[in-house]
């Protein structure tokens, strides 16, 4: 599947390519496996490491779990939330729109917590 993040107003953020998992209570699991080309605007890079991300059912907000056993330096974090405003999916395409750095609590602050 393809995964498309935007910032707030449209403003295209990272896309990559992802595997699919499956599907539970919580949501759909995806691997982005490590050495998958992720874009945005001018930039590219290759992930250094795995990843699992899961896009909840019931709340925007999408974490990735990142595997750091043997991972280069710059990985400092094992989980990255991104918080989301809205989050639609079409056949094998997921499109998810970053939030603001303010609106944290009205969309998914409790889940988190």
């Amino acid at each position: 599947m393809h995964v498309v993040f935007s910032k707030w107003g449209g403003v295209p953020h990272w896309e990559f390519d992802a595997v699919r998992l499956g599907e539970d209570a919580f949501g759909v699991w995806v691997l982005v496996p490590q050495g998958t080309r992720v874009t945005r605007p001018g930039y590219v890079i290759e992930s250094s490491v795995a990843a699992v991300s899961m896009f909840a059912h019931d709340t925007p907000a999408v974490p990735h779990f990142h595997r750091t056993e043997g991972a280069p330096r710059e990985v400092v974090f094992t989980i990255y939330v991104d918080i989301c405003l809205a989050r639609t999916s079409c056949d094998d395409v997921v499109r998810a729109m970053r939030a603001r750095q303010e609106p944290y609590r009205s969309v998914g602050w409790d889940w988190l917590q």
